[in-house]
């Protein structure tokens, strides 16, 4: 008796449990599945429109930003050929072509604000001279070639300007290189039986120039620049095949002034 009394208890206190805790679940509000399927869509759409964003800011800039490490480099134009006696007074305005690198030296090392506007140039360049027309005999048909070296440095006076009253990278600028030069200088007379040979010359180049940054007119960095350069030099003797200087009676003399067209692209 007192079994079966037991187990009857027993059933009726597990089917009041039962009851309970199907009516605490039935109580308890279930998450309704459109809130999470909107705040997914939600997300998807703020991912999509960082993405559009990301792509936006890459997107190449319509303005100068002069951050360029390296720049290669190219300029040409006439030379005018000064020294009398020497290459002055034997030729004409001649050519000159140049090429080489452009390097930001302040994104290299760190340098203080006065000294941040200033570039390195190094550059190999060919220059050609004919002889003046009034030369007869053996001169006729002379001209004389220079293979040079330079390695000038490049200070951009704008940057600096501009930059002090709070306005930094302007398109337009002046700037002003200084440098040395090393010439290899060759001549060739076919009406002469004289034949020279090649002679060397050290000298400062210095000059002077505008630049324009064409960012906002092709969408690309591309520089152009305009400069007038002095070229002086001390010339090595100039010796025929037997050993006779060119002039008997005085030294051979070379000095150059060029206005060259620039045009330069960051690596």
């Amino acid at each position: 008796m007192k079994e079966s009394k037991f187990f009857s208890i027993l059933v009726l206190a597990i089917a009041f449990m039962l009851t309970l805790t199907i009516n605490s679940f039935a109580q308890e509000e279930i998450p309704p599945v459109e809130e999470e399927i909107v705040e997914e869509e939600a997300v998807q759409e703020e991912v999509v429109q960082e993405e559009v964003v990301e792509e936006v800011v890459t997107e190449e800039p319509d303005v100068f930003m002069p951050s360029w490490i390296a720049k290669a480099y190219l300029n040409f134009g006439p030379i005018e050929p000064w020294g009398d006696p020497g290459s002055g007074a034997l030729f004409n305005t001649g050519m000159r072509i140049q090429g080489g690198a452009q390097l930001n030296i302040g994104n290299w090392v760190q340098l203080p604000m006065v000294l941040q506007p200033l570039t390195a140039e190094v550059m190999v360049g060919y220059g050609m001279w004919n002889i003046k027309d009034d030369y007869t005999g053996v001169y006729v048909d002379g001209k004389t070639n220079v293979i040079s070296v330079l390695a000038l440095g490049r200070y951009d006076l704008t940057d600096l300007i501009m930059k002090a009253i709070g306005f930094e990278y302007p398109a337009l600028g002046i700037f002003a290189v200084a440098g040395l030069q090393y010439n290899y200088q060759s001549w060739d007379f076919p009406n002469w039986s004289r034949e020279f040979d090649p002679a060397s010359s050290f000298g400062l180049n210095l000059g002077v120039g505008v630049k324009y940054n064409l960012q906002s007119l092709v969408g690309k960095p591309v520089e152009i620049d305009l400069r007038f350069t002095q070229g002086v030099f001390v010339m090595g003797d100039v010796k025929d095949q037997n050993g006779d200087p060119f002039y008997p009676d005085d030294d051979y003399k070379h000095t150059e002034n060029g206005l060259l067209l620039g045009i330069g692209y960051p690596f």
